[in-house]
């Protein structure tokens, strides 16, 4: 097959949309004031209900990238959709807070995650040689899906209430996903790719040979990169999963809650494809020190606005938060591709994140018990201000392969 011929952008749009409706994972916040509301449930109690979601979207990656040496990414996928669709449902009927971390934590966080590492791998498989923005324009689905259906699924909460939503919301995500992923292939063998190009502005030159997931974890730089990564990831999740209490702690209602948690994902999701594109042209270190001091800066605006009491500058401050927080899985998932090889991607992706699963408690778990302690977010961002020095420490730390 000529070069020119080559037809592979319609695999990217079907794994933007996937990634979209999967994103909507991170829409948690809009339902946390709803949720306590109706049960009575403390911050710390909906900020476990996202942290097991968190640590099962790690295993659930695991689980795939070991499934795909088995199964179809189709069928993979389509299971996953299923996974997705029943644990929306199931959670439209629970009526005590164990069965949300079973509906929505386990359920659809493990269906999340198998959906991550599958449709990821197959995708990138057609771009070696755009892995960066790819990687980032499928991220920006991931990230943009609260700003997309956030102010649907708020119209929904009001009109017909959470738990009308939540069954709504698991029908779709069945339908939409099967149908995205039903014509979804790798390429073949005999099909001839780009290779990748080396550009004099990036310093980073990767190693041609494909690393088993054993291997991989013998490497030092492996280890480096996902514990950067676990850091910016805690204070990326913390501020996912608080942006609407947390605004409208402040006074705001929950339609600007709403609003803000969209806002807060567009920026996450453009974000994914300036990172992406960034790391193709500057190279390893020079991505990772720029997203950490961005995350600085995110915190430093946080607890301003929180102490001044500052609705707009706090939502401000979310947006350069999660800018930040979007350029840590775009960048350390392009650098497991470029740096441990193609072949056994699934796979080592999926390590990657059972190595991030810390992130999902650090984060939102640490944020809802310094707030239920405390009554407020200040003390939070505190915390997570020292997260992202350590963060910057690490990422200059990070050596060339």
């Amino acid at each position: 097959m000529k070069e020119e011929k080559l037809v592979r952008w319609p695999y990217v749009v079907r794994g933007f949309i996937i990634y979209l409706f999967v994103g909507l994972i991170y829409a948690w916040s809009i339902f946390v004031v709803p949720l306590e509301e109706a049960f009575g449930w403390v911050r710390s109690d909906t900020s476990s209900v996202f942290s097991i979601v968190l640590m099962f979207f790690s295993i659930g990656g695991l689980l795939g990238g070991f499934l795909r040496k088995k199964m179809s990414v189709k069928a993979v996928v389509r299971m996953a959709a299923i996974m997705m669709m029943a644990g929306f449902i199931a959670s439209s009927w629970v009526t005590e807070l164990y069965q949300f971390f079973i509906t929505y934590g386990v359920v659809c966080g493990t269906g999340v995650g198998i959906c991550y590492t599958s449709v990821s791998g197959a995708v990138l498989k057609w771009f070696p040689d755009k892995l960066g923005t790819v990687n980032g324009t499928l991220f920006l689905g991931y990230g943009l899906a609260a700003m997309a259906m956030g102010w649907i699924i708020n119209i929904m909460l009001g009109a017909l209430g959470w738990r009308v939503t939540f069954f709504v919301l698991g029908i779709v995500f069945g339908v939409v996903i099967i149908a995205a992923v039903h014509k979804l292939d790798i390429p073949d063998e005999n099909v001839i790719l780009p290779e990748a190009k080396i550009k004099r502005k990036s310093t980073t030159v990767f190693p041609d040979k494909d690393y088993t997931s054993k291997e991989m974890m013998k490497r030092l730089t492996f280890w480096k990169i996902s514990l950067w990564a676990t850091f910016l990831c805690s204070g990326g999740y913390a501020v996912l999963g608080c942006v609407s209490p947390a605004v409208s702690g402040l006074g705001a209602s929950l339609a600007t809650g709403a609003l803000a948690a969209g806002l807060v994902s567009l920026s996450n999701g453009i974000s994914r494809i300036f990172w992406g594109t960034l790391y193709d042209r500057v190279g390893l270190r020079p991505a990772v020190v720029s997203v950490s001091f961005v995350f600085i800066v995110g915190c430093i605006l946080a607890m301003t606005g929180i102490y001044l009491e500052n609705i707009p500058l706090l939502v401000f401050a979310f947006m350069v938060g999660c800018f930040s927080f979007g350029g840590a899985p775009t960048c350390a998932t392009t650098t497991i591709n470029k740096m441990y090889g193609k072949k056994h991607y699934e796979t080592n992706l999926s390590i990657y994140m059972i190595a991030c699963i810390p992130s999902g408690f650090l984060g939102p778990g640490l944020s809802g018990i310094l707030v239920t302690a405390t009554g407020s977010y200040f003390s939070t961002y505190a915390v997570m201000f020292v997260v992202a020095v350590v963060a910057l420490i690490t990422a200059f730390n990070i050596k060339q392969p």
